[in-house]
């Protein structure tokens, strides 16, 4: 019943993925104030839908420069995204931080503005949620299945494009939070409001002890 009522896979460390600051971290990095963060996390294969993210962010970096992108992870497409970085010339804009520990994930969330996952029909994906208790931006296609909908509410806690066109749906919905700080900051604050309330481990944990409560 908890299994039924709660499933398991939308729970979410809060506590762990919170938002942040690390102003060290984003110095090493040499991220600066205007720059506008395009992130992915997880490993870099070609089941993982990181393609599709940099196919989104090459429509970016046309339009404006400013764009980068910050890829988590590591795995075996690796050379294979760094040599169309730089054949498409845009390397210089990304970065690759190979892998990362995870309790080390939520201080480079804390330097993404978007984090999007642009699978023609994606089922969940815990980096979206885990990006949301950070309050970020998560942008992500709302496809058949409506799997993304059911955690995600167009344009108030995060965006859901469709899957026809999808990569220029998502750049532009991308080129409109850059334009819009103010309601990308407010988009990211109510995500995070919704994963403490919804999604963070405590709720489930009040769910589980009020159905052990009444056996």
């Amino acid at each position: 019943k908890i299994v039924k009522d709660y499933p398991s896979h939308k729970a979410v460390d809060s506590v762990l993925f919170r938002p942040l600051i690390d102003f060290e971290l984003k110095n090493n990095l040499k991220i600066n104030e205007k720059d506008v963060i395009i992130g992915w996390i997880g490993r870099l294969t070609t089941a993982m839908e990181v393609n599709e993210t940099f196919d989104v962010f090459e429509k970016l970096i046309l339009i404006n420069k400013k764009f980068k992108l910050l890829i988590v992870g590591d795995g075996p497409m690796k050379n294979e995204l760094i040599d169309r970085a730089k054949q498409n010339k845009y390397f210089d804009h990304v970065i690759f931080t190979g892998k990362v520990h995870y309790s080390l994930v939520p201080k480079y969330i804390s330097l993404m503005d978007i984090v999007p996952l642009i699978d023609i029909d994606p089922h969940g994906g815990s980096i979206l949620r885990e990006a949301m208790s950070c309050g970020k931006v998560v942008i992500t296609v709302n496809g058949k299945s409506n799997a993304q909908s059911e955690f995600i509410e167009h344009m108030i806690d995060g965006i859901l494009v469709p899957a026809e066109n999808r990569i220029k749906e998502a750049a532009k919905q991308i080129i409109w939070l850059k334009e819009n700080k103010q309601q990308r900051l407010i988009i990211g604050n109510n995500a995070r409001k919704k994963v403490e309330e919804e999604f963070s481990f405590m709720n489930l944990s009040r769910i589980v002890e009020r159905e052990l409560t009444q056996i």
